[in-house]
């Protein structure tokens, strides 16, 4: 099942009102890639913990990214 798949099934079969993904990924180029995907799907990015995940020794920001199913549904018209 692909993500489109998934997030049409969440909000036309579930309950569910909006749904969030947070990228934590030290790898800031994957990070990049991963934000712009999330984005051509329709997520925003909702907030920024900034230096929240620790890997190798270092820092890195937390990106928190979210979907209304109100938004999905006008993608869908």
């Amino acid at each position: 099942m692909d993500q489109y798949q998934v997030i049409l099934r969440a909000f036309e079969n579930e309950d569910i009102r909006e749904l969030h993904r947070w990228l934590n990924d030290p790898v800031s180029i994957v990070n990049e890639q991963a934000i712009g995907l999330y984005k051509k799907i329709g997520f925003s990015i909702e907030g920024q913990l900034r230096k929240h995940a620790f890997s190798d020794g270092q820092y890195y920001d937390t990106y928190i990214m979210g979907l209304l199913a109100s938004e999905w549904n006008m993608r869908c018209l």
